[in-house]
């Protein structure tokens, strides 16, 4: 029973990095050019086209990448659903012990992400950080809501 739980442990942790791989990134490749006083943004294909306008050299001017829309709810909606979907089917015992199970993936795989990320982008990483407790909490809350719904739905369905 352990030997199962622990493979789930780790065949959830793999695919949840391997989904937030997959998916869509915090932000595309297009950046926008923001002056102070300007109503309206200029947007550019890629940072370097951004940095070559003559705009940017103007005072207060600054380049910075759009954010993605899809990103944030693919990251806590799509992820923690996968996530317990596979640490349901996969882990066996109590109910509380296959929670534990599926938050020791969560951590895992948040870990994993956020060291490639530190290996990515330090800075960024490490201006993040302060947040990862907060990530973490929201991730083990959606996480743990939909792993009960999906016990009790089970549940439901073989009472008939």
């Amino acid at each position: 029973m352990r030997i199962r739980n622990v493979g789930a442990c780790l065949a959830t942790v793999f695919i949840a990095v391997l989904a937030t791989f997959l998916g869509p990134r915090a932000f595309v490749e297009q950046t926008q050019l923001t002056c102070p006083g300007e109503p309206q943004h200029r947007v550019f294909p890629n940072m370097d086209a951004c940095a070559a306008d003559p705009h940017f050299r103007s005072e207060g001017c600054y380049c910075s990448k759009l954010k993605n829309e899809f990103h944030a709810w693919y990251t806590f909606g799509a992820i923690p659903l996968i996530v317990a979907i596979v640490a349901y089917l996969g882990t066996v015992g109590s109910l509380p012990r296959r929670l534990f199970w599926m938050f020791i993936a969560i951590a895992g795989a948040i870990g994993i992400e956020f060291a490639f990320a530190l290996v990515e982008n330090a800075a960024a990483a490490l201006y993040a950080l302060p947040g990862l407790p907060i990530s973490l909490t929201v991730t083990f809350g959606i996480a743990a809501a939909l792993f009960m719904l999906i016990h009790i739905g089970r549940k439901m369905v073989t009472k008939r």
